[in-house]
């Protein structure tokens, strides 16, 4: 799998669709897209600024290159 970089642009293609850019990981408390914990150590997850401005984590098997 490769690691998606901070910049490249991604569109979630699993429930709302949503475009955004990959941001580094950041705390819990800035998470505004309506997420509502930290992920799992399981969970293979990717920190995402939308461009609703909105910004928080998904999934990376929900992520599409744009």
């Amino acid at each position: 799998m490769t690691k998606l970089k901070p910049g490249t642009r991604v569109r979630k293609d699993m429930g709302l669709r949503q475009s955004g850019v990959v941001v580094p990981p950041f705390p819990k408390s800035a998470y505004t897209d309506g997420q509502y914990r930290e992920p799992q150590p399981n969970e293979v997850v990717v920190f995402v600024k939308w461009d609703d401005g909105t910004q928080g984590w998904v999934h990376r098997q929900f992520l599409i290159y744009e």
